[in-house]
Formats: structure tokens, sequence, C-alpha cells
């Protein structure tokens, strides 16, 4: 593998505000997705659906050579060091939940950064809309499962 990058890679959430789109929110709106609540808009949760770390298998078609990622639960905020070289891609997946700080029927943007800064480019910047949020969130169908957002049955667009 030539010219092979190691890097840590978290998870970033900023509102969609009055951008067009994900991709022409202003960089520094965005903030990393830790396990605090304070004022956070979304915080890396809890699970017993998988350990901490776990290697990602390749579920999205693409044809660069796969690399395992990781799988981020709390009390983690970003994937062990990942080593990735040119035409070599990952997959990583983050439990995450909106906390009672995130409005309802709002859209939000999520990227993935190393360790906490921007990657040089984003093609495409995820985008989730809250719906009506009650004091106890989400219901179970309207969850992330399996790197796939789903609400009901129904799967739901969300790429990076």
């Amino acid at each position: 593998m030539g010219n092979t990058q190691s890097n840590n890679y978290s998870l970033q959430i900023a509102p969609l505000g009055a951008a067009l789109s994900c991709e022409a929110v202003a960089s520094n709106n965005f903030a990393d997705v830790s396990t605090t609540v304070g004022s956070a808009i979304s915080v890396i949760s809890t699970t017993s659906n998988f350990t901490d770390q776990l290697a990602t298998t390749n579920q999205l078609s693409t044809s660069y050579t796969f690399n395992s990622g990781n799988m981020v639960k709390n009390p983690s905020t970003q994937t062990n060091a990942l080593s990735l070289s040119l035409n070599y891609s990952t997959e990583v997946e983050f439990n995450i939940k909106f906390t009672s700080n995130a409005l309802s029927n709002t859209a939000y943007c999520l990227r993935s950064a190393k360790s906490g800064i921007a990657l040089s480019n984003y093609s495409a910047v995820g985008t989730v809309t809250t719906g009506t949020i009650s004091g106890s969130g989400p219901t179970m169908s309207q969850l992330m499962r399996h790197g796939k957002w789903f609400n009901g049955t129904s799967k739901q667009a969300f790429t990076f």
C-alpha cells in the first residue's frame, strides 16, 4: 500500500440552517459528536448490539479495495487508528442519539472528520431530519440499523 495514512475518524454534526445543502454548510458550524450532552444536539450512545471498535464489513458497493473500519459507541468518540491507501475504502459506524437540544422537524448534517478536523473534500454530506421530538426521543422504528437509516420499515437515504 503506497502512501498509506493512518487516522482516527470521528463524527460531526451541524444544523442545515439556511444553507441550500449540507455540502454548503460552513465548516465552523460543525461540532464533534461527543458522549457529553451539555448543549450537544446529539451524542454517541451505548448499545448492546455490538462491541465498541468492532470491525465493520463491506456494506456499500465501491470500485475500491475494502479495508475494515470500526463501529463506535460510548465511551469512544472516534475510531481506532485506521490505515488507508489510495484506492482503498472503509466504513465506520457510530451509534448516536439526538438529545433534547435537537429541534423538532429540523434538518441536520452529519460528516466524518479526522480526529475532529474536517476532511479536505466532501463530495456528499449526510442529512437527517428529525420528526416531532418528544421527551422520550425517537421510537424504536426510527433508528439507524446496520449502517442504514429507517423510519418504520422504509429505508431512508443517508450517505457521506
